[in-house]
């Protein structure tokens, strides 16, 4: 399974901050979900991004998921998990999210993210206030998916 993640031809996650944002990068101890994760100290955030290729099987990607979370649980302070997640949320409430909610998450994007009408991207958050987050879905035109600016007051 694994070798096949490792050949897809998609996907992938980067970081882009500020030069004048401090930012630390974290090396998590799980190796089997594609993701970045850093921190910005100056608001307390534990920030992760991920990507699950389609032919993840979901129950194999929630049991590495669970992992991360649960170190996740250590760093203290607030959460966001945000990223392709390739599981639509306007089908009802998948694996992925009833994952995220039993670790007690809260998806944020309630916005179209595709060319195909679906949400696939999305963005929890835990310990943290939902009213300092303002989301704006941003048209690409260079990919199916569109961008998620995320302003944080």
């Amino acid at each position: 399974m694994f070798t096949e993640l490792r050949n897809t031809l998609h996907g992938g996650v980067g970081l882009y901050y500020r030069k004048n944002r401090m930012c630390h990068l974290y090396n998590l101890g799980v190796f089997n979900i594609e993701h970045i994760a850093f921190g910005l100290p100056d608001i307390n955030l534990t920030i992760v991004v991920i990507y699950r290729p389609p032919c993840y099987k979901t129950d194999l990607f929630i049991t590495y998921l669970q992992k991360l979370l649960d170190e996740l649980d250590d760093f203290g302070g607030s959460v966001m998990i945000m990223g392709d997640f390739n599981e639509d949320i306007l089908k009802g409430k998948a694996g992925i999210q009833q994952c995220m909610e039993r670790n007690f998450y809260k998806q944020c994007v309630t916005e179209i993210t595709t060319d195909g009408n679906t949400i696939l991207d999305l963005i929890f958050v835990k310990n943290f206030n939902v009213s300092n987050l303002k989301l704006r879905i941003l048209q690409t035109y260079f990919s199916y998916h569109n961008a998620i600016s995320i302003g944080i007051s």
